[in-house]
């Protein structure tokens, strides 16, 4: 996803996705058909691919042994956001991630420079 705003506002997001892992590092949902699930980030080496990268993984236990593997990547470059998130079945890489993000900022900056 990428999203241009004005800077100031894509540096707050950018601050936001820096506290989740100090803020929210583990929460559960008690509601509904989430009732049970409980959800960990920690945070993701990552490399820096513009002005700011922030990357976390996201580790969701369901009832019943399921548990659902994710990335979460917010890169900033200038004034728009990328956002990559990536959920699967499994622990990913973080190399194929790292991949997929970098190709996208790489397209961002040819054409937004």
């Amino acid at each position: 996803m990428l999203t241009a705003l004005p800077e100031a506002d894509v540096q707050e997001a950018m601050a936001a996705f820096r506290r989740a892992t100090q803020e929210c590092a583990e929460f559960s949902s008690s509601s509904g058909d989430l009732s049970g699930v409980t959800v960990r980030l920690e945070q993701l080496s990552f490399p820096t691919l513009a002005d700011e990268t922030v990357a976390y993984r996201v580790i969701a236990a369901a009832g019943g042994g399921l548990v659902l593997y994710g990335h979460v990547v917010a890169v900033r470059h200038r004034d728009v956001l990328v956002l990559i998130t990536l959920l699967q079945v499994g622990s990913p890489e973080v190399g194929p991630t790292a991949q997929i993000a970098a190709k996208a900022v790489d397209k961002l900056k040819r054409v937004r420079r």
